[in-house]
Protein backbone atom coordinates (compact mmCIF):
# COMPACT_ATOMS: atom_id res chain seq x y z
CA UNK A 1 0.00 0.00 0.00
CA UNK A 2 2.31 2.30 0.76
CA UNK A 3 4.40 1.53 -2.00
CA UNK A 4 1.50 2.11 -4.49
CA UNK A 5 1.43 5.21 -3.35
CA UNK A 6 4.23 6.86 -3.51
CA UNK A 7 5.08 5.47 -6.64
CA UNK A 8 1.62 6.93 -7.63
CA UNK A 9 2.83 10.42 -6.26
CA UNK A 10 5.95 10.10 -8.53
CA UNK A 11 4.15 9.56 -11.21
CA UNK A 12 1.92 12.14 -11.23
CA UNK A 13 5.18 14.43 -10.91
CA UNK A 14 5.17 13.92 -14.32
CA UNK A 15 2.02 14.93 -15.21
CA UNK A 16 0.64 18.36 -16.10
CA UNK A 17 -1.77 19.78 -13.69
CA UNK A 18 -4.62 18.98 -15.48
CA UNK A 19 -3.73 15.54 -16.43
CA UNK A 20 -3.89 14.35 -12.79
CA UNK A 21 -7.20 12.79 -11.71
CA UNK A 22 -7.73 13.30 -7.75
CA UNK A 23 -8.92 10.18 -6.44
CA UNK A 24 -10.69 9.10 -3.34
CA UNK A 25 -7.92 7.81 -0.74
CA UNK A 26 -10.47 6.80 1.97
CA UNK A 27 -9.47 3.18 3.43
CA UNK A 28 -11.28 0.78 5.36
CA UNK A 29 -8.73 -1.23 7.22
CA UNK A 30 -10.58 -4.33 8.38
CA UNK A 31 -9.49 -7.44 10.78
CA UNK A 32 -9.60 -9.21 14.20
CA UNK A 33 -8.40 -7.58 17.53
CA UNK A 34 -4.66 -7.09 17.95
CA UNK A 35 -3.76 -7.95 14.02
CA UNK A 36 -2.31 -4.12 14.26
CA UNK A 37 -5.47 -1.96 12.29
CA UNK A 38 -5.00 0.58 13.95
CA UNK A 39 -1.49 1.16 14.76
CA UNK A 40 -0.85 0.34 10.28
CA UNK A 41 -3.68 3.33 10.04
CA UNK A 42 -1.88 6.21 11.84
CA UNK A 43 1.33 4.70 9.97
CA UNK A 44 -1.13 5.33 6.82
CA UNK A 45 -2.54 8.66 8.07
CA UNK A 46 1.11 9.93 8.43
CA UNK A 47 2.38 9.06 5.24
CA UNK A 48 -0.65 10.73 3.68
CA UNK A 49 0.72 13.53 4.63
CA UNK A 50 4.37 12.95 4.53
CA UNK A 51 3.76 12.33 0.97
CA UNK A 52 1.54 15.26 -0.14
CA UNK A 53 -1.79 13.60 -0.70
CA UNK A 54 -3.17 15.34 2.36
CA UNK A 55 -2.11 19.00 2.91
CA UNK A 56 -1.89 20.53 6.27
CA UNK A 57 -1.88 17.62 8.00
CA UNK A 58 1.54 16.81 8.80
CA UNK A 59 1.70 17.37 12.72
CA UNK A 60 -1.96 17.19 13.71
CA UNK A 61 -3.46 13.63 12.04
CA UNK A 62 -7.61 14.13 13.60
CA UNK A 63 -8.25 10.55 15.40
CA UNK A 64 -11.23 9.21 17.53
CA UNK A 65 -13.42 6.29 17.76
CA UNK A 66 -17.06 5.61 16.41
CA UNK A 67 -18.36 5.75 19.90
CA UNK A 68 -16.98 9.26 20.54
CA UNK A 69 -18.16 10.49 16.94
CA UNK A 70 -21.67 9.07 17.86
CA UNK A 71 -21.92 10.43 21.48
CA UNK A 72 -20.16 14.31 20.96
CA UNK A 73 -23.10 14.14 17.51
CA UNK A 74 -23.56 15.30 13.69
CA UNK A 75 -22.20 19.01 15.08
CA UNK A 76 -18.88 18.38 15.78
CA UNK A 77 -18.39 15.45 13.41
CA UNK A 78 -19.29 18.35 10.88
CA UNK A 79 -16.46 20.12 12.41
CA UNK A 80 -14.45 17.73 12.15
CA UNK A 81 -14.66 16.40 8.55
CA UNK A 82 -14.59 19.95 7.33
CA UNK A 83 -11.18 20.73 9.37
CA UNK A 84 -9.62 17.72 8.66
CA UNK A 85 -7.30 16.35 6.36
CA UNK A 86 -6.91 12.78 7.48
CA UNK A 87 -9.45 11.63 9.52
CA UNK A 88 -8.98 8.20 11.17
CA UNK A 89 -11.83 6.20 12.76
CA UNK A 90 -11.09 3.64 15.11
CA UNK A 91 -13.69 0.86 16.16
CA UNK A 92 -15.79 2.71 13.17
CA UNK A 93 -18.86 0.51 13.65
CA UNK A 94 -19.37 1.80 17.05
CA UNK A 95 -21.29 4.96 15.47
CA UNK A 96 -23.70 2.25 15.34
CA UNK A 97 -26.35 3.54 13.37
CA UNK A 98 -29.24 1.08 14.62
CA UNK A 99 -29.37 2.13 17.56
CA UNK A 100 -29.58 6.11 17.23
CA UNK A 101 -30.34 9.02 15.37
CA UNK A 102 -27.23 10.42 16.11
CA UNK A 103 -25.30 7.61 15.07
CA UNK A 104 -27.14 7.69 11.61
CA UNK A 105 -26.74 11.21 11.35
CA UNK A 106 -23.07 10.80 12.00
CA UNK A 107 -22.97 7.55 9.45
CA UNK A 108 -24.50 9.86 6.91
CA UNK A 109 -22.09 12.68 7.10
CA UNK A 110 -19.29 10.10 6.81
CA UNK A 111 -20.70 8.66 3.44
CA UNK A 112 -21.20 12.25 2.30
CA UNK A 113 -17.64 13.83 2.88
CA UNK A 114 -16.04 10.55 1.62
CA UNK A 115 -17.37 11.32 -1.99
CA UNK A 116 -17.85 15.27 -1.67
CA UNK A 117 -14.93 15.92 0.22
CA UNK A 118 -13.29 12.73 -1.49
CA UNK A 119 -10.26 15.04 -3.10
CA UNK A 120 -9.08 17.25 0.03
CA UNK A 121 -9.88 14.32 3.22
CA UNK A 122 -8.87 11.09 3.59
CA UNK A 123 -11.41 9.00 5.99
CA UNK A 124 -9.79 6.03 7.62
CA UNK A 125 -11.99 3.33 9.50
CA UNK A 126 -10.67 0.71 11.64
CA UNK A 127 -12.95 -2.38 12.92
CA UNK A 128 -13.92 -6.03 12.02
CA UNK A 129 -14.67 -7.02 8.95
CA UNK A 130 -18.26 -8.28 10.10
CA UNK A 131 -19.01 -5.47 12.25
CA UNK A 132 -18.15 -2.98 9.15
CA UNK A 133 -20.46 -4.67 6.66
CA UNK A 134 -23.34 -5.26 9.54
CA UNK A 135 -23.25 -2.52 11.15
CA UNK A 136 -22.00 0.65 8.69
CA UNK A 137 -22.30 -0.71 5.45
CA UNK A 138 -25.74 -2.55 5.27
CA UNK A 139 -27.37 0.88 7.21
CA UNK A 140 -25.36 3.10 4.35
CA UNK A 141 -24.62 0.62 1.38
CA UNK A 142 -23.19 3.24 -0.45
CA UNK A 143 -20.12 3.83 1.82
CA UNK A 144 -19.05 0.17 1.30
CA UNK A 145 -17.87 1.94 -2.86
CA UNK A 146 -16.61 4.85 -1.39
CA UNK A 147 -14.03 3.03 0.77
CA UNK A 148 -10.72 0.93 -0.50
CA UNK A 149 -10.56 -1.97 2.10
CA UNK A 150 -7.21 -3.39 3.46
CA UNK A 151 -7.65 -6.59 5.16
CA UNK A 152 -5.67 -7.80 7.87
CA UNK A 153 -5.42 -12.03 8.22
CA UNK A 154 -5.00 -13.63 11.39
CA UNK A 155 -1.48 -13.86 12.53
CA UNK A 156 0.04 -17.28 12.05
CA UNK A 157 1.68 -19.53 14.93
CA UNK A 158 4.99 -18.30 13.71
CA UNK A 159 4.00 -14.43 13.81
CA UNK A 160 2.24 -15.31 17.87
CA UNK A 161 5.76 -17.11 18.35
CA UNK A 162 7.65 -14.00 17.60
CA UNK A 163 5.42 -11.55 19.49
CA UNK A 164 5.80 -13.75 22.50
CA UNK A 165 9.52 -13.73 22.34
CA UNK A 166 9.36 -10.07 21.78
CA UNK A 167 7.24 -9.58 25.10
CA UNK A 168 9.67 -11.61 27.43
CA UNK A 169 13.13 -9.76 25.80
CA UNK A 170 11.34 -6.34 26.16
CA UNK A 171 10.95 -7.16 30.02
CA UNK A 172 14.25 -8.95 29.80
CA UNK A 173 13.03 -12.30 30.96
CA UNK A 174 14.69 -15.29 29.28
CA UNK A 175 12.99 -18.57 28.01
CA UNK A 176 13.65 -22.06 28.70
CA UNK A 177 13.76 -24.17 25.37
CA UNK A 178 10.46 -25.13 24.02
CA UNK A 179 8.46 -22.37 25.85
CA UNK A 180 7.98 -19.60 23.15
CA UNK A 181 6.43 -22.80 20.56
CA UNK A 182 4.31 -24.07 23.49
CA UNK A 183 2.82 -20.67 24.24
CA UNK A 184 2.53 -19.88 20.46
CA UNK A 185 0.51 -22.82 20.62
CA UNK A 186 -1.91 -22.06 23.43
CA UNK A 187 -2.11 -17.82 21.62
CA UNK A 188 -3.33 -20.06 18.68
CA UNK A 189 -6.32 -21.74 19.61
CA UNK A 190 -8.69 -19.44 18.12
CA UNK A 191 -6.82 -18.76 15.59
CA UNK A 192 -9.49 -18.22 12.70
CA UNK A 193 -12.65 -17.67 14.80
CA UNK A 194 -14.83 -14.33 14.47
CA UNK A 195 -13.08 -12.03 17.67
CA UNK A 196 -9.53 -14.08 17.83
CA UNK A 197 -7.52 -11.47 19.91
CA UNK A 198 -4.11 -12.17 18.14
CA UNK A 199 -1.39 -10.02 19.66
CA UNK A 200 -3.94 -9.75 22.58
CA UNK A 201 -4.23 -13.54 23.37
CA UNK A 202 -0.60 -13.23 23.30
CA UNK A 203 -0.43 -10.77 25.92
CA UNK A 204 -2.82 -13.12 28.39
CA UNK A 205 -0.65 -16.10 27.46
CA UNK A 206 2.77 -14.44 29.06
CA UNK A 207 1.04 -12.50 31.52
CA UNK A 208 -0.10 -15.77 33.04
CA UNK A 209 2.87 -17.11 32.43
CA UNK A 210 4.62 -14.27 34.47
CA UNK A 211 2.30 -14.94 37.16
CA UNK A 212 3.43 -18.38 37.63
CA UNK A 213 6.57 -17.61 37.18
CA UNK A 214 6.23 -15.09 40.63
CA UNK A 215 4.02 -17.47 42.71
CA UNK A 216 6.73 -20.58 41.85
CA UNK A 217 9.63 -18.57 41.84
CA UNK A 218 9.01 -15.47 44.68
CA UNK A 219 10.86 -13.36 41.88
CA UNK A 220 14.21 -15.56 42.22
CA UNK A 221 14.05 -16.42 38.58
CA UNK A 222 13.29 -14.31 35.66
CA UNK A 223 13.10 -17.42 33.28
CA UNK A 224 9.62 -18.89 32.08
CA UNK A 225 9.48 -22.47 32.56
CA UNK A 226 6.95 -24.98 30.82
CA UNK A 227 5.72 -25.17 34.08
CA UNK A 228 4.26 -21.82 33.82
CA UNK A 229 2.77 -21.89 30.30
Amino acid sequence: LAVGLATRMLAEERLLEQQREKISLNFALLGNPGTGKTTVARLLAGLLCELGLREGCADDIDETTGEALARDGVDEASTRLEEASVLLVDDAAAIEPKKSAEGRAVLSLLADHAERSRESLSILLTGTKEEIESKLYAHAPALRSRFKEVEFEDFSEADLRDVFVDSVSTRMWTLEPAVAEVAARRAARGRGTKGFGNAREVRKVYEAAYSRALERGGGRSTTLTILDV
